[in-house]
């Protein structure tokens, strides 16, 4: 398996880059519907360490997508459907990014940065303001919904092309087989 995207499937590169971010967002919004109820002291330091990676590896993603061709469509794959594909890919990494932005500003707004080994973490240029926690808070929260819509239209789209269509597209994602 190639390291790069060809113009028929993605390296390796662009599927673990996927799979790491799938996992870390799906189990992020998960755990954090129960974040206040769950009985780990440190439940708020491993939320915001792992929304710092979910951020460190979707600049990354974007970083590589930027270098590296995107496979095509299936010719049977309609127009409509390509571009809502584009627009919500577009979309989740886009949130993916400003999500934990937005919770590093709130917090580093709320003098509770991220820590990372004894060592504090603030969002540059960010001072304590109630008005930043609750603009950031709230954008947080919003964000996260709509990710989760999101989300569960890109989940769908692939399993309609693996089950229904056959088409392949949701292989040229998740097999990690030799091409």
């Amino acid at each position: 398996m190639s390291l790069r995207n060809t113009y028929q499937s993605y390296g390796l590169i662009s599927k673990l880059l996927h799979a790491i971010i799938a996992l870390l967002v799906i189990c992020m919004l998960s755990v954090s519907f129960f974040m206040s109820d769950i009985g780990i002291s440190n439940i708020y330091t491993i939320h915001k360490l792992t929304g710092l990676s979910i951020l460190s590896f979707a600049i990354i993603m974007l970083v590589w997508e930027l270098f590296n061709p995107k496979p095509a469509y299936p010719i049977t794959m309609a127009r409509w459907e390509q571009i809502l594909a584009k627009s919500v890919h577009h979309c989740l990494l886009l949130l993916i990014i400003l999500m934990p932005m937005s919770g590093w500003i709130f917090s580093t707004a709320a003098g509770k940065p991220p820590m990372l080994i004894n060592i504090t973490l603030p969002f540059p240029g960010i001072a304590h303001s109630q008005t930043v926690i609750h603009l950031f808070k709230d954008a947080h929260k919003v964000i996260a919904w709509i990710i989760i819509g999101l989300l569960s239209l890109h989940i769908l789209a692939a399993l309609k092309h693996w089950l229904l269509n056959k088409d392949g597209i949701m292989q040229r994602m998740w097999s990690f087989s030799q091409d």
